[in-house]
């Protein structure tokens, strides 16, 4: 097997968000830094692996992974739910708390990743957003890319406002 296809494989078992984030990573770590580190040193290395993973969980916050047997969270606290984005979207009974937040995620999944939907099970609160995964490979998908949108509060509230109520239990 050449090392391409080695790397191929590698991809599909890691899944193609978390490996691609490994891109990220090296260009942020060898940007600062006097030595060159190689996608092999994060591959092969795992010292070097877990830096990266401790950088991918990073990337993600204020949102959180929490694992438990066989399954994988994503979290939001209260603290951290934007509450000026929900503003228009209280008359429509969307708010600021984990339920609104269930709203935005099945939306967004909906949007982006609609093979998920029926991969993901939401047990949210009203302090406390939560949606598990069984693959960690949907869970790094949705939390890397969700955070761009969250990150931008400006954009978070224009897809707030605009966003269709998935009415789906999941």
């Amino acid at each position: 097997m050449s090392i391409l296809q080695e790397y191929e494989q590698i991809r599909k078992e890691m899944g193609s968000t978390r490996f691609d984030a490994i891109g990220d990573y090296l260009n942020e770590i060898n940007k600062n830094s006097n030595t060159e580190l190689f996608l092999s040193d994060v591959l092969y290395k795992q010292q070097e692996y877990a830096k990266f993973d401790a950088w991918f969980l990073d990337q993600i916050a204020p949102f959180k992974l929490f694992e438990q047997d066989n399954s994988i969270a994503l979290i939001l606290d209260e603290e951290d739910f934007k509450s000026d984005a929900f503003v228009n979207r209280e008359v429509d009974q969307i708010y600021s708390n984990g339920y609104g937040w269930d709203q935005v995620i099945k939306s967004y999944i909906n949007d982006h990743f609609p093979n998920m939907l029926d991969n993901v099970y939401f047990d949210s609160e009203l302090s406390m957003f939560c949606v598990y995964f069984n693959d960690k490979r949907d869970f790094d998908e949705l939390s890397y890319n969700f955070i761009k949108l969250y990150k931008d509060d400006v954009a978070l509230k224009d897809y707030i406002d605009n966003m269709k109520i998935i009415d789906i239990n999941i």
